[in-house]
């Protein structure tokens, strides 16, 4: 990855909407599966707002092509870019407040399968205390 130790800095993890198109060269799967696991860490770790792009290039670890490594570079501009962001813990005034979201589509995808979240978070300005997301 040294190649994009001073690439360009991205302020979104990935487009809305991924289309891969299938008539591109494959890419080397052992250099993809490694990025692909460090970004798991990443996002298990300190990252949550990656996880769903992160799940998503993780379906495609045993053939990826040439787009999926792009979406992959992405991701790391996108971590380059926003190093300063971190989970907070603060003391809150008003005492603790928990507060939750979740979200789900239900056969959204093109493989029609459902994919569901959600995020628990302490205080309004407050870090992620638990954060999950399931396809």
């Amino acid at each position: 990855m040294k190649d994009l130790a001073e690439c360009k800095p991205k302020l979104l993890p990935s487009k809305q909407k991924l289309i891969f198109s299938e008539d591109t060269e494959s890419f080397d799967s052992e250099k993809y599966r490694e990025a692909v696991g460090s970004l798991i860490f990443a996002m298990t770790c300190t990252r949550p707002d990656i996880s769903w792009i992160v799940s998503k290039l993780a379906q495609y670890s045993q053939s990826p092509i040439l787009h999926h490594w792009t979406a992959v570079k992405n991701v790391l501009r996108y971590l380059k870019g926003t190093r300063d962001y971190k989970l907070c813990f603060e003391k809150c005034e008003d005492g603790l407040k928990l507060t939750g979201f979740s979200d789900a589509d239900w056969s959204g995808f093109e493989d029609r399968k459902n994919a569901s979240g959600y995020c628990f978070m302490l205080n309004k300005k407050g870090a992620a205390i638990s954060w999950k997301s399931r396809k």
